[in-house]
């Protein structure tokens, strides 16, 4: 029964790197979790049966096991301190802790099995999913950027670059050829130098492609320089937040709120200056800052004893475990760098065995059934859940959505804060259709009901969203979305979108992007001095910020501040390109303002000279024709609290 164990094994870690799943909404983070949990139910069901009937019923761990069960026991008491929210995007999404979960369930089969004693197999077995996954690689590269969207499998799966990959990215991608490479080429450096009989011929077509999989992705790592975070800005994030959480760190899956609040300024004026990173630049880092000294404690001992022991094996496995260590300073953290940790620490480790008798075969045999029944109940809500909502979204792109399917996700995943944010979304979308359908119309009271139902689901979803995850920006700034869409169509809209985003603007008080967009409804509204204030302030965080020199020039020139508006408008030209038809734009406007500007200082000379007085100016008046009235319960429920806790 043994042999069946290794096999299955081999079959499994074979099949992880290269298996995604076009059925959910991530197809590689839950592809790789769905895919894993069954597959280590039944690894264990094979180990566990295939052992109870020996006379000595005995249990192989390690030091390795035990400081990655410390790890994850870590991770596990994490969650009790999160929100709803972030508790499920912690151990399904970006925190990755049910992913590391499940590696712990494999490094345990690993420890159990006798593949530690034929290496061979298992490198030839990671070295063939390598191939496929290099080879993948080189055909997106060869195809011609024409091609993308690739679409596939009646559109269910869209390839949109070259980046694309089964595991999930180009930097997972990086994380698996490159170690893989290096030990190759050392292998059979060493089979070469020692004049052996070549009985390796299988490897060397892998090593080739491999090879080849390698220099392709490390050319677009340099020629398109795919998003990563520079080492100086992940450093600063680190350091602020090391001073608020030092011992335990921010939190899994946290890093994007660290982000958010700690950034520098001058991240603004960086070619990356749009993207809301949820990593930082490396591992070393990213584990500082969302676990703390305690996380990087615990990871640096599961490391150094990965590397004291390859201190003992031939060079292909020092050079493996040397890689890993320098991939946590330069590299960014992914699924397949904990894969490496568990493969390299199940392997090499020095095992010990445990007798645990009648007794205690009994007791191991119960909590693992505790454990499977327990994880399959979550297992299941969470695929039918997720497989449902994916299947609401397609439907929603392809006009046959049934909101059955959104109703039964969000009742089987209630915590999911993704779920509420799109739907929140596709509400607005079909009201504004029903408003542009009956554009210049007057509204029955049907469509007057239809609308005013729209507006109280998104709302209410979105405030859904906003009490899943309190303290994120994301979730603030779809609700003032959400009340900016309906501006002219429900009373109070304008001030509820202000109040939510100012709560956005607590939570990122750096993001030019908040302060462009909160001074768009000041000045929606009227309120020009304060629109005015906002759109200096986008100008202040991103100096090279045309849109926000374009906004602050007409804030002031609402005010009758020609002057300072002309300037305004005079960088703005200065910002985008003479060949744009925003530069003609901006042009023709300058000229027009110019040309009022002097006559309007002409006037001011003759007034002074005659000395007329001038009566203040008339306050705006509204607009909104047959507004709607949604309840008071539609008001954001604003909290302002300036500094992110890690508590939720």
């Amino acid at each position: 029964m043994k042999k069946l164990l290794d096999f299955y094994l081999l079959v499994v870690l074979f099949l992880l790197p290269l298996v995604f799943l076009p059925f959910f909404r991530d197809f590689f983070g839950l592809g790789k979790i769905f895919f894993l949990f069954p597959a280590v139910v039944l690894g264990l069901i094979i180990w566990f049966f295939s052992s109870y009937r020996k006379e000595k019923f005995v249990v192989v761990t390690s030091l390795f096991w035990w400081l990655f069960f410390l790890w994850n026991l870590f991770l596990g008491g994490w969650l009790f301190f999160l929100s709803r929210g972030n508790r499920y995007e912690a151990l399904m999404g970006r925190g990755g802790v049910a992913y590391q979960w499940l590696l712990l369930g494999l490094a345990f089969l690993l420890e159990q099995s006798s593949l530690k004693k034929k290496r061979r197999q298992v490198i030839f077995a990671l070295s063939l999913s390598g191939a496929l996954l290099a080879l993948i690689a080189t055909v997106l590269f060869i195809l011609p950027e024409g091609s993308f969207p690739l679409k596939l499998f009646q559109q269910r799966l869209v390839i949109t670059d070259s980046f694309w990959n089964p595991w999930g990215g180009i930097w997972e991608l990086v994380w698996f050829l490159f170690p893989l490479t290096v030990f190759l080429l050392a292998f059979l450096v060493r089979r070469i130098n020692q004049k052996e009989k070549i009985v390796d011929w299988q490897f060397f077509p892998l090593i080739l492609a491999i090879l080849v999989g390698g220099v392709i992705v490390g050319y677009q790592l340099i020629e398109k320089k795919p998003p990563l975070l520079s080492w100086r800005f992940s450093w600063v994030i680190a350091v602020e937040s090391f001073k608020h959480w030092p011992l335990f760190g921010i939190g899994p899956g946290l890093f994007v709120r660290a982000f958010s609040f700690y950034r520098p300024v001058a991240f603004n004026q960086s070619a990356w200056w749009t993207t809301r990173f949820i990593k930082s630049g490396n591992v070393f880092l990213h584990i500082w800052t969302e676990l703390g000294i305690l996380g990087l404690i615990i990871l640096g001992a599961i490391l150094g004893g990965i590397l004291k022991t390859v201190r003992k094996e031939n060079w292909e496995w020092k050079l493996f475990g040397w890689f890993l260590a320098l991939g946590i300073i330069f590299l960014p953290i992914t699924k397949t760098f904990f894969f490496w940790l568990v493969v390299l620490g199940a392997l090499l480790t020095k095992k010990q065995e445990i007798n645990l008798g009648f007794i205690g075969r009994k007791i191991l045999g119960g909590v693992l059934l505790v454990l499977i029944l327990t994880g399959g109940w979550f297992y299941q809500r969470a695929l039918r859940g997720e497989a449902l909502f994916y299947r609401f979204a397609m439907g929603i792109a392809q006009g046959k959505a049934k909101n059955g399917d959104y109703l039964k996700a969000e009742r089987l995943l209630p915590m999911v804060t993704d779920f509420r944010l799109f739907r929140s979304q596709v509400d607005i979308s079909l009201l504004k259709d029903i408003i542009a359908q009956n554009k210049g119309q007057e509204l029955d009271e049907k469509t007057r009901q239809q609308i005013t139902g729209l507006a109280q689901e998104a709302i209410g979803e979105a405030k859904a969203a906003a009490a899943l995850e309190p303290k994120e920006v994301i979730v603030w700034r779809n609700l003032a979305q959400v009340y900016n869409q309906l501006i002219g169509i429900a009373q109070g809209a304008d001030q509820w979108a202000i109040a939510a985003y100012q709560q956005a603007v607590a939570f990122d008080p750096l993001d030019p992007r908040l302060r462009l967009d909160l001074g768009g409804i000041y000045y929606l509204s009227g309120d020009y001095e304060q629109a005015q204030r906002q759109f200096e302030t986008a100008v202040k965080l991103k100096t090279n910020y045309a849109n926000g020199w374009y906004n602050l020039a007409w804030a002031l020139k609402k005010q009758n501040k020609l002057q300072q508006a002309v300037e305004a408008l005079q960088q703005t030209l200065f910002l985008v390109s003479p060949d744009s038809t925003d530069f003609q734009k901006a042009q023709k406007e300058l000229d027009e303002w110019r040309k009022e500007l002097g006559e309007k200082q002409a006037k001011e000379k003759a007034k002074r000279e005659k000395g007329e007085l001038q009566p203040p100016p008339a306050s705006p008046s509204p607009a909104v024709s047959q507004p709607i009235e949604l309840p008071q319960e539609a008001a954001p429920p604003v909290e302002n609290q300036a500094t992110p806790s890690a508590n939720q």
